[in-house]
């Protein structure tokens, strides 16, 4: 059985393979050449986390596999991750385990890779200014994925604590820098962050929303990425209500899960015809975008097509390199 690590991931496998990666996916779930079921969340109230386990099969690649997420909040104060995870591909001749990669670095790589899709068929292709509003795991792909797709000049940051917003922004000034001429300013609050943000990703736990429509230029593009259970929101109903345009990644997942849809919908600012369209009707060439201005969402929860795919790619470039 191969094992493979955090570090022998970015080894062998970049944010340009990702986006290579997901395509494939997204083309082949929509075409509905994947088996996915709806991901089982568990609750662990004792320790305000979450498990996730998310399943699938492609039978035409002969992939099956499970990732496992947990979220535990308090695992920082124990010098662990937060959201520690596992990918598991079984061998699909019989059943057996035949990989483990590591799935936070998986997930922080695929997800960055969808958001990075998104924004390129919606955002116009002279956007210049970006806020990334969360410094946790998922942010530096967050950006990494958005730089590989766009010539952004600055990302502004903002999160709760200054001190490691600071942190983060010199840390990202000196990962991406130079290499995608790229300025990392840390703002003092979202405000500040977004106020002129031709683009805004949000990736945050938050259960009451970081940003609203008064915050924001007239046309801008959220990517909105930490809303994954139904008590969670990071966009402000108003935000919803406003757009002009509301792409998902995956609906069924979405309809399950993402409060920053579900709780404008019980309120009855949206219905769920208004926020019909797949990422994968548009990467396929199924639909096509036609921007309206104004403000516009992508929202996403993931699915287990992205993860099988990713990780079998992977693998992949892991054997060929043995």
């Amino acid at each position: 059985m191969i094992q493979i690590d955090k570090s022998g991931i970015d080894e062998i496998y970049t944010m340009t393979d990702a986006i290579m990666s997901v395509r494939k996916a997204l083309v082949m779930h929509e075409k509905g050449e994947t088996q996915i079921p709806v991901r089982t969340s568990l609750d662990i109230a004792s320790k305000q986390g979450t498990c996730l386990f998310m399943p699938g099969m492609i039978e035409s690649m002969n992939l099956i596999g499970v990732k496992i997420v947990s979220v535990y909040p308090g695992n920082a104060k124990k010098g662990l991750e937060n959201v520690p995870s596992e990918m598991i591909l079984l061998d699909g001749e019989t059943g057996y385990v035949k990989t483990i990669i590591n799935g936070t670095r998986l997930t922080e790589i695929r997800t960055g890779a969808v958001s990075a899709i998104a924004s390129d068929i919606i955002c116009p292709a002279n956007v210049k200014k970006a806020a990334m509003i969360g410094t946790g795991g998922q942010a530096p792909s967050q950006i990494e994925g958005l730089l590989t797709v766009r010539n952004i000049d600055t990302v502004n940051i903002a999160a709760r604590s200054h001190e490691k917003t600071i942190a983060f922004a010199n840390e990202m000034n000196r990962r991406f820098g130079k290499r995608f001429g790229t300025e990392f300013i840390a703002c003092k609050t979202v405000e500040e962050a977004v106020e002129e943000a031709d683009i805004v990703t949000t990736a945050t736990t938050s259960k009451t929303p970081v940003i609203n429509r008064g915050m924001l230029k007239d046309n801008v593009h959220i990517n909105a990425v930490g809303s994954f259970r139904r008590d969670m929101q990071e966009i402000h109903e108003d935000i919803i209500g406003d757009a002009s345009f509301i792409l998902v990644d995956n609906l069924q997942g979405v309809l399950k899960e993402a409060g920053d849809l579900l709780i404008p919908m019980e309120k009855g600012i949206i219905e769920k015809k208004d926020f019909s369209s797949e990422l994968g009707s548009f990467v396929s060439g199924k639909k096509k975008y036609i921007s309206r201005g104004g403000v516009t969402v992508f929202e996403t929860v993931g699915f287990g097509a992205l993860d099988l795919v990713v990780a079998n790619d992977i693998l992949n470039k892991f054997e060929s390199k043995i």
